[in-house]
């Protein structure tokens, strides 16, 4: 067991990719490429031909050497023991 007081900062990663332009969360990588992701319906996941994965999700596969940039992003979480 380690005490709260022990523990410096914390942070969250996130993984982001350029695609098209436009910034999208990574969720997952496979054998096809990394998996974007959407949420909520816009005119632009047709004009990317995402598909609906469910009531407000939508994904695409992209291959990587489609995608203009692969990065993380790392947010500090201040109220973690809150």
């Amino acid at each position: 067991m380690v005490d709260s007081s022990e523990i410096g900062d914390i942070y969250e990663i996130k993984t982001y990719a350029l695609y098209k332009g436009f910034e999208f969360p990574v969720i997952g990588k496979n054998d096809q490429g990394y998996i974007l992701f959407s949420g909520g319906y816009s005119e632009l996941m047709d004009k990317l031909e995402f598909s609906r994965t469910d009531k407000y999700g939508y994904e695409k596969i992209v291959e990587e050497e489609n995608l203009d940039l692969i990065y993380e992003k790392k947010t500090l979480i201040t109220d973690f023991f809150d």
